[in-house]
């Protein structure tokens, strides 16, 4: 998988050095604030508390800041979910599939929405560690920047999975200790 995204992420931009990914790290701190001011006018309770504590550490932390620098741009698949790589046994072929959020990138975003995503939780994040200099987080700025992102882009999961709160606790309670775990995290 490892070797078909650094194949994916070789492709020449071409018409795609002019329009970004779906999901793109604007779109999801444009979201996230969204979301924010959904809590600000929601019930006063312990859960929106804690929610806004969640959005003003991630604030804190400067990660709008640090993903609105520039980094050199990739082309992306575009959507991180696991069920869009199928591996074919017999010709050991992989396949990549739903391609509607292609665009352009840069490596250490599309290396943490691939990591952030539910479906990733199937894989211990030691492997996925180990597996940064593969995916192109060779130095501290692609480091601090697959931080960053990592944080953003599992607030945005805890907010999707806010709205669902009610319908699938466990899950918003697992996304609730995944984000809460990245935001005191150290850089490192």
């Amino acid at each position: 998988m490892v070797t078909a995204l650094g194949q994916i992420r070789g492709v020449p931009l071409g018409p795609f050095a002019n329009l970004g990914r779906l999901d793109a790290a604007h779109d999801f701190v444009r979201r996230i604030t969204t979301w924010s001011e959904q809590l600000h006018h929601g019930p006063d309770d312990a859960l929106n508390r804690d929610m806004t504590g969640l959005i003003a550490t991630w604030h804190d932390r400067g990660d709008v800041a640090v993903l609105a620098e520039p980094a050199p741009l990739v082309f992306s698949h575009g959507d991180g979910n696991l069920d869009n790589w199928l591996w074919h046994d017999f010709i050991t072929t992989i396949y990549v599939l739903d391609w509607e959020f292609a665009g352009h990138s840069d490596a250490a975003y599309d290396a943490a929405e691939l990591i952030e995503h539910p479906s990733a939780r199937a894989i211990h994040d030691d492997l996925w560690l180990a597996l940064l200099p593969e995916l192109g987080i060779n130095d501290h700025h692609g480091r601090r920047r697959f931080a960053a992102a990592r944080r953003t882009i599992a607030l945005r999961w805890l907010a999707v999975r806010w709205k669902r709160r009610h319908d699938e606790p466990s899950r918003f309670e697992q996304q609730r200790h995944r984000t809460r775990e990245l935001l005191v995290a150290s850089d490192g």
